[in-house]
């Protein structure tokens, strides 16, 4: 029998169990070898299963093991344990963040843009698996098998019901998929990669709407949503998610590529969300855009550390749940006899309690103490990096014009120019003297210099910046010029 602890393939240790099935169980757990955690699928020989179940779960491995992007779960191990009953297991990454299911149920609104932007991502995800030939058809995308990482992207799992070729006329099949999500022709065992985008578009509605797909009413296999659409919606985008949601695979868009080239076109802003931990401070009103980028120090140094800090705290706590059972009732028991042994020593309790609290109390002293070469070395940078490293730099935009600030301890430096200069706003990965990449955003612009001559300038900014950030302030600068040129 399977329980907590147990260690499976000698390698692979379970933790929570994270269903309640008996015959198909999904756990959390470690892999023994790696030090990390895993998702682990384990399929019980008899009991109700069937021999399709052990086929769709070896197909998931096969598959697995073929796919290689970073928006899609890894292949870890595939198993069988003959443990009383036969067990199959499959075990996969564990990839922290929360579904888009556990987001919806906890009330969460997704607003226009983060819909937009989650369009986008698994688009590029769908553009990845249907290039294969032939293409590899997920067939089970829902809000639940949409993970939103900790590190701001949206991730794809549970290959449970991918299909890897095109059915056979005449060939039996297995129907896979979920109400409300699945198109009509996949219950009939013709998949395609249509049926991917139907599932999609019927995701998008459910996290715009906030209402779950077979609830809504239909009409000739076509499901009516408009009416439930947040008011304001563009017609656009409305429009955009009912050719996804074609009842007639044909009648919906011819491929993933031909979805997202349309998505871009309708212009939107935030396809690209940012870091989580963003230090962009971006405010816009109807007729002014301002972005402030912190200086270099900040970026170089202290987020660093924050990071780091609370990489400390989720690894301890990490090992403090990790603790063997055994091991914490040691810890509650020895606390139990030494309080014992305090009670009958013949110093007063008084005492020992006074003599605990003054130790607490020096603590923050010794941190001191012991920070003070770390705050040495920062004097030092500080000393010896120059003022770029506390320069900060803001972008303001208006109808007409733009202005670079770069903001010093001594002076403030500008360059204004019209929007019409601006030719070029590109994401850059650079490497330095140490041979580390860093991301930074470069505009180009063309000012006229006199007569019918004009002068080409590069202006790089916001070196240290996360490539998320880079790519977001790129759109936003984008987005407001496209409005102004077409305003």
């Amino acid at each position: 029998m399977l329980s907590t602890e147990t260690i499976l393939a000698d390698r692979f240790q379970l933790r929570e169990s994270l269903n309640s099935n008996p015959v198909r169980q999904t756990w959390l757990g470690r892999d023994l070898q790696r030090r990390d955690r895993v998702v682990i699928k384990l399929l019980a020989m008899g009991n109700g299963m069937q021999w399709d179940d052990v086929k769709l779960l070896e197909r998931e491995a096969e598959v697995l093991q073929r796919l290689d992007h970073p928006r899609l779960v890894r292949y870890r191990d595939y198993f069988s344990v003959d443990d009383q009953n036969l067990w199959f297991g499959l075990v996969t990454e564990y990839l922290p963040g929360v579904s888009l299911k556990q987001k919806l149920e906890s009330g969460y609104t997704f607003s226009r843009p983060e819909v937009l932007w989650i369009a986008t991502e698994v688009l590029e995800i769908l553009s990845y698996l249907h290039q294969f030939a032939p293409p590899i058809l997920h067939r089970d995308i829902k809000p639940s098998n949409l993970i939103w990482g900790e590190d701001n992207r949206i991730y794809l799992i549970d290959f449970g019901s991918v299909q890897i070729q095109f059915p056979t006329p005449g060939a039996t099949f297995t129907v896979v998929g979920t109400l409300g999500y699945t198109p009509i022709e996949q219950f009939g065992g013709q998949s395609t990669t249509a049926s991917d985008l139907y599932a999609l578009g019927m995701t998008l509605v459910h996290l715009l709407t906030g209402c779950p797909p077979a609830d809504f009413p239909q009409e000739s296999f076509r499901v009516k949503f408009r009416d439930r659409i947040p008011p304001k919606t563009d017609i656009r985008l409305i429009t955009w998610l009912e050719c996804l949601t074609e009842p007639l695979p044909e009648n919906r868009f011819p491929s993933a590529d031909d979805a997202l080239l349309e998505l871009q076109k309708l212009n939107f802003r935030a396809l690209i969300a940012p870091a989580t931990e963003s230090n962009i401070n971006l405010s816009q009103t109807d007729d002014k855009l301002t972005i402030q980028i912190p200086c270099r120090f900040s970026l170089q140094f202290i987020r660093p550390m924050r990071h780091t800090a609370k990489w400390l705290v989720a690894t301890t706590k990490e090992k403090l749940n990790n603790l063997n059972i055994l091991v914490k009732s040691g810890v509650f028991v020895s606390i139990i006899i030494t309080l014992i042994i305090l009670e009958k020593l013949p110093i007063p309790t008084g005492k020992i309690a006074l003599f605990l609290l003054e130790v607490i109390a020096a603590l923050p002293l010794i941190g001191l103490i012991l920070a003070m070469p770390v705050s040495l070395i920062f004097l030092v940078a500080i000393l010896t990096s120059g003022e770029k490293y506390f320069e900060r730099i803001s972008l303001n935009f208006d109808s007409s014009t733009y202005e670079i600030c770069w903001h010093s301890s001594a002076f403030t430096r500008r360059q204004r120019g019209k929007l019409s200069y601006i030719q070029e706003i590109n994401p850059l990965c650079l490497q330095d003297s140490e041979g580390n990449f860093h991301h930074s955003l470069e505009i180009v612009t063309q000012e006229p210099l006199f007569f019918v001559f004009s002068r080409r300038r590069t202006y790089r900014i916001g070196q240290q910046l996360q490539e998320a950030e880079v790519k977001h302030i790129q759109q936003e600068i984008s987005h407001w010029i496209g409005n102004q040129n077409h305003g």
